[in-house]
């Protein structure tokens, strides 16, 4: 027998020990990427479940807020709802549970007082899935519920800011969500970039009044009497020694104008008889850059609610009230003063806003 048929014999019966050998290794080398591809996937539902499980709470956030800005007293409800929020576009199905500490109480978990107008509120967000994982997660926020009324401040200005470098003298505070040039003008405090007053909404002209006094265009020696109610125009403009009087009385009813247009008064100007500036309320009704320019000769006791406008209040004259514009410009010696007796009228806006946010554990 040669060496090459004696090495044959000696292979025979080799190829089954190591098929034999490599499934034994193979087994356990595939059960164990089985295994951490199994971990793996619930890794990834389990993630992808707190995510879900996280906006569900924040919806419920949402809704709480909502709901406390129309409701001061609202609690919410401990159990989970049994309404889908599968309507917003992020989520799938899920529930969520709201609690709400009203100002004055001690909430759980917290050691103070929650002072006026703010509310400890949490959400469990709760998202069953397909391998019976079951995720919950809780945000808590602290929020303040405001009543931000049209005339609680002497000047209320939105994007257009408020311009003082023509040496205007504010006294009261000022709210502007632009910025206020030459501040120390003001004699109260200054808040500027404050985007809430941006959300004033432009009057309506009113669809019931006492009389339509059409376009106002006063000149020369003419004077226009108008007694308490309520008036409708398109634009105003006094000039010369013109004026309109309002016939009023201190504490008694106002004189309301409603204008579409622009306003230009000067002249003698608005002559209010009560020299009470809640007896004269004027609303701007126009579009963004509309203007109202108040350069009378006599002192004005109004309450002005223009969100559109761009006003300006030049010559000498004394501004007596509180106005609500786009932007504002002071010139010359006409000074505004605030009237407190303004603060808190009605056609506000009430917004409850987020202070801080947390996640805790459940």
């Amino acid at each position: 027998m040669d060496k090459k048929n004696l090495f044959l014999l000696t292979e025979k019966g080799m190829i089954l020990p190591l098929v034999v050998l490599m499934v034994l290794v193979l087994i356990p080398v595939g059960m164990g990427l089985a295994s951490l591809t199994k971990i793996e996937t619930q890794a990834t539902v389990k993630a992808k479940g707190t995510i879900r499980a996280l906006q569900v709470a924040d919806a419920g956030i949402k809704r709480a807020m909502a709901e406390v800005t129309n409701d001061p007293d609202y609690e919410g409800f401990s159990s989970f709802s049994s309404e889908s929020v599968g309507s917003v576009a992020s989520l799938s199905s899920g529930q969520y549970s709201i609690g709400v500490s009203t100002p004055g109480t001690i909430p759980p978990g917290e050691t103070a007082v929650l002072p006026d107008e703010r509310y400890k509120i949490s959400a469990i967000g709760y998202v069953p899935n397909v391998i019976n994982i079951q995720e919950k997660r809780k945000i808590v926020v602290i929020a303040e519920r405001t009543n931000f009324c049209p005339f609680d401040f002497a000047i209320t200005a939105g994007a257009g800011g408020v311009d003082l470098s023509g040496g205007c003298i504010i006294t009261g505070d000022v709210i502007t969500s632009g910025s206020v040039i030459c501040p120390e003008n003001v004699t109260g405090t200054v808040n500027e970039n404050e985007a809430d007053v941006d959300d004033f909404e432009v009057p309506e002209m009113p669809a019931v009044f006492d009389t339509d006094l059409g376009v106002v265009d006063l000149s020369g020696n003419t004077s226009v009497s108008l007694d308490p109610g309520i008036y409708v125009c398109s634009s105003i403009n006094i000039v010369g020694t013109a004026e309109i009087v309002l016939n009023t009385t201190p504490g008694g009813p106002p004189v309301i104008i409603y204008c579409s247009g622009d306003i230009n008064a000067g002249g003698t100007g608005f002559v209010n008889t009560g020299a009470d500036s809640n007896t004269f309320f004027i609303y701007g009704a126009g579009p963004i850059g509309s203007s109202i320019v108040l350069h009378g000769t006599t002192d004005l006791y109004a309450a002005i609610y223009a969100p559109n406008y761009d006003a300006a209040l030049t010559g000498t004259s004394l501004a007596d009230g509180s106005m609500n514009v786009h932007s504002f410009e002071g010139t010359g010696t006409a000074d505004m003063e605030y009237d407190e007796n303004l603060a808190g009228a009605p056609g506000g806006i009430i917004k409850t806003k987020t202070l801080s946010w947390r996640e805790e554990k459940i």
